[in-house]
């Protein structure tokens, strides 16, 4: 398909399409996430080339979110704090003048209209076109499983390790990067997010009269709710990946 490429920042003819582009790709719920709400800002300014914005016809097709940071460990010593160690690392490295060598997937949002034309493909080739022109070795993702919802009672190992007929990861997004290239690390943490029995009530459309774990929709692992606290608490266990960006990949 055609699309053309660009940044977040130059589009700013886009921001509502952008916004509603986010707002629709995940749970009410998500919208309670702190930590990278935190950071969110800091990224787009700070690292606002790392921000790929693709688009038809002036309609967004997919945004694709990075940061970078300087990391010299093994891929094995990759924190297990995943996503918000990353940001912590981007914002921390970047404030300490340290030089990245390395950059990280922060999030990548596709148009659901555009579903079946590989988006997700050209979306993560794109990622490692552009740490290839920064002149990057690696390229890590704390990946969310894109599936994972629909197995909430699944062990996170257990989906992780889930293959298809053809040996490939069940799992689609994580089946995109390895058939791209990219190695499996280890498991690591998502992100977290805590609010009050009534605010979950509201965002999930749901009834919680009794502590204890519930599935809801959208989400890849039953909440908790305390009622004598009067507390929800929701976490989620993502994957590392890692692109060596000095080898060549298929269709670049």
């Amino acid at each position: 398909m055609r699309f053309e490429i660009s940044t977040v920042k130059s589009r700013p003819d886009l921001a509502e399409q952008m916004q509603k582009l986010y707002a629709g790709a995940f749970p009410k719920f998500m919208g309670a996430e702190r930590v990278m709400r935190t950071y969110w800002k800091f990224v787009e300014e700070e690292f606002s080339d790392y921000q790929i914005l693709l688009t038809s016809e002036d309609k967004v097709i997919a945004i694709v979110n990075s940061g970078a940071f300087n990391f010299d460990g093994d891929n094995a010593e990759l924190d297990e704090g995943g996503i918000y160690w990353g940001l912590k690392k981007i914002a921390s490295d970047f404030y300490k003048n340290k030089k990245p060598n390395a950059f990280m997937a922060l999030q990548i949002t596709i148009n659901p209209d555009y579903k079946g034309k590989k988006l997700s493909y050209i979306c993560v080739k794109e990622l490692i076109r552009l740490g290839k022109e920064k002149g990057y070795t690696r390229l890590f993702i704390p990946i969310r499983p894109s599936a994972k919802f629909k197995y909430p009672l699944m062990d996170s190992e257990k989906y992780f390790n889930w293959t298809n007929e053809e040996g490939l990861p069940f799992d689609p997004w994580i089946r995109v990067h390895v058939k791209l290239g990219a190695t499996i690390v280890k498991k690591c943490n998502g992100i977290y997010i805590s609010g009050t029995i009534s605010e979950w009530e509201d965002w999930t459309g749901l009834k919680f009269p009794y502590s204890g774990e519930y599935i809801v929709p959208g989400a890849l692992q039953p909440i908790k709710v305390d009622i004598e606290k009067g507390t929800v608490e929701y976490s989620q266990e993502n994957l590392w990946l890692v692109h060596d960006l000095t080898k060549d990949t298929v269709g670049l």
